[in-house]
């Protein structure tokens, strides 16, 4: 368990640390790959860091605690993009970040059954 909150914690942190980044105008090249890590890496990083976090006090992870959580992380990923495109909060909304939500799930899905979980 200590290394899953050491890896949620790494990732968070890294994807507060690239967004900050873009917003000091550091990660300002529009080529394809720094557009992709501006954009979308904090996207992959936070969903990774969330899942885990939301998985890390259960003993039986069963299917249905994943197909649960899953439903619940993309949940909150849409109800972030939903909020931004109100104008509730300031951002942009992108549809894409909702498909990054979901191919992260997916992966965070796949680390824990094949890594954490063996």
């Amino acid at each position: 368990m200590r290394k899953k909150i050491i890896y949620s914690l790494c990732t968070l942190l890294l994807g507060i640390l690239i967004y900050y980044l873009s917003l000091k105008g550091i990660l300002t090249k529009n080529d394809f790959i720094s557009s992709f890590i501006r954009n979308y890496v904090p996207d992959i990083l936070w969903t990774l860091s969330f899942y885990s976090l939301s998985t890390i006090f259960s003993k039986a992870i069963t299917k249905k605690f994943v197909i649960f959580t899953a439903i619940y992380v993309i949940i909150i990923g849409v109800f972030f993009e939903f909020i931004q495109f109100t104008g509730i909060v300031k951002g942009t909304f992108d549809v894409f970040d909702i498909l990054v939500y979901i191919i992260s799930t997916i992966i965070a899905c796949l680390i824990e059954k094949y890594y954490w979980r063996g």
